[in-house]
């Protein structure tokens, strides 16, 4: 029993030796390996960033900016941010670069662009990753198009020209993409979807709701919803299943006692209709009665003698965002969230609108 005892102490003592000297062993071993694993990430990191003001030689010096708690707050796309110098004192500034990261209900990207100058214009945009279903219409689409065009107003409309087979993937680019804009300006993110306060003024607070699913129809969606001190903005797009006739970016602003406060196109990508759908907008912020305004189809615009059918969409959002508000779907006391809805998840199958029926 005494040399059981004792085998097993020498046993336990020389396994503890071992393991003792196999954890100092690995300690040293990453104390020499960890800076040169850290110094390839930088280095690999490094080489991603200058693809994007084709610095091929990486001899540009690329800082990363630390994000506030307040931004931080309200970005939902925008992972990191690096302000970009052609000189190591940071002297001569290039440029901005942002990371990017969005997903959908048919996958997710993760990319980076470039902002240049200190006019911040568009340049380059580099895909790190894309589990996007139609990945093969997005990027020969809309990504390859995109980081065609010239710099600038170029790419500018290259960006909002969604129209690739892949619409929903390329929104949530451009939607990142927008985000990254004011990021790389220092501006606050809080007016981003609110698109500079047009509807109801720079000087509310917007707050971020979740969309009730029970809002949206199969192809006319309201994507993101906010509330402020006046009422609340619908952020909107409509699509057909042919993404022949379709807009893109339409803001609904409506009161909290469910009055049409106005309406904003910031972006329409009809083609179906071939017309400007802007005169029917107008028509609407114009007049005092706001309601009987977008509910006249005599301010439509029409195709030869026949009404718009982007119109009866827009028409039908309003709708939607005013019944929303006057049936309580939408209340103040809403939940608020800082996450996206995708298109995908707010859809509702079991409810369908029929434009067809509105048609002439």
């Amino acid at each position: 029993m005494k040399d059981f005892t004792k085998n097993f102490i020498k046993t336990a003592l020389t396994l503890l030796i071992i393991a003792g000297g196999s954890t100092l062993l690995v300690g040293a071993v990453n104390a020499v390996t960890a800076p040169v694993i850290a110094e390839n990430n930088v280095r690999k990191q490094n080489k991603s960033l200058a693809e994007v003001f084709g610095d091929t030689e990486v001899k540009n010096t690329y800082a990363e900016r630390t994000l506030d708690d307040d931004t931080k707050k309200d970005i939902k796309y925008v992972t990191k941010v690096w302000d970009v110098y052609s000189d190591e004192d940071k002297k001569d500034f290039v440029g901005t670069i942002c990371r990017c990261y969005g997903k959908n209900g048919y996958g997710d990207v993760d990319f980076l662009i470039g902002f240049k100058g200190k006019d911040y214009s568009l340049t380059k945009l580099v895909m790190i990753s894309d589990t996007m279903s139609y990945k093969g219409k997005l990027e020969p689409g809309y990504v390859d198009p995109y980081n065609a065009a010239a710099d600038g107003a170029d790419k500018e409309a290259a960006l909002q020209n969604v129209k690739c087979g892949a619409t929903f993937a390329a929104s949530l680019i451009r939607d990142a993409v927008t985000e990254a804009g004011k990021v790389a300006k220092g501006q606050s993110t809080a007016f981003v979807m609110a698109d500079e306060g047009k509807l109801f003024g720079t000087d509310q607070e917007y707050t971020e709701m979740e969309v009730p699913a029970d809002l949206n129809t199969s192809n006319a969606v309201i994507e993101h919803l906010w509330k402020c001190s006046k009422g609340f903005i619908f952020y909107s797009t409509y699509t057909d299943d042919s993404e022949e006739a379709f807009f893109e970016t339409l803001y609904i602003a409506v009161t909290s006692d469910g009055k049409l406060a106005g309406v904003y196109l910031a972006y329409d990508g009809n083609t179906y209709d071939g017309l400007d759908l802007n005169p029917y907008i107008k028509a609407i912020n114009a007049s005092s009665d706001k309601d009987a305004a977008y509910a006249d189809e005599s301010n439509f615009v029409k195709v030869g003698e026949t009404n718009s059918h982007s119109c009866y969409a827009i028409k039908a959002l309003i709708k939607q965002a005013i019944d929303a508000v006057k049936n309580k779907k939408v209340t103040a006391s809403s939940v608020v969230t800082t996450g996206f809805t995708s298109v995908a998840e707010a859809k509702n199958p079991s409810f369908t609108y029929s434009f067809a029926s509105e048609r002439r």
